[in-house]
């Protein structure tokens, strides 16, 4: 699952640093991949919370934001809650928005893709959580 979490993140990143957008086509498969995976393999229960809570959070946030966050990525970030569960897409949520405000800044833009800072983060983060994947 890591490695289809980790190439569905390069097409995003790419998108959304190119076009300002993650479009559906390719979030809502991922999201019922990563539902489906984890109905045969894994805990479908415990994914769909995570993936739920995230997206409730980012709903919010969205909202209380004015387009502080996109449609895109809350749905990036759905299919990461139910493909990662906790605590890793708590960790690489943070990361993330550190990241997009780090680049933000540096950059001196108001609005960034967060795809690609999510890219980033999700390779910071992975070791911490499963060391094994890097062999």
């Amino acid at each position: 699952m890591l490695l289809i979490v980790f190439i569905s993140l390069i097409i995003s990143a790419w998108i959304d640093w190119k076009q300002r957008t993650i479009p559906d086509w390719l979030t809502l498969p991922m999201i019922a991949f990563a539902l489906l995976y984890q109905l045969l393999f894994g805990n479908v229960l415990i994914s769909a919370l995570s993936g739920g809570i995230v997206f409730l959070f980012l709903l919010t946030l969205a909202l209380f934001t004015k387009g502080g966050i996109g449609g895109g990525d809350i749905k990036l970030f759905t299919f990461l809650g139910v493909a990662l569960g906790f605590p890793m897409i708590g960790t690489l949520l943070m990361f993330s928005f550190i990241l997009g405000i780090l680049y933000g800044k540096i950059a001196k833009q108001k609005e960034i893709p967060l795809a690609p800072a999510t890219l980033l983060g999700f390779i910071l983060v992975v070791p911490l959580y499963s060391p094994q994947f890097l062999l």
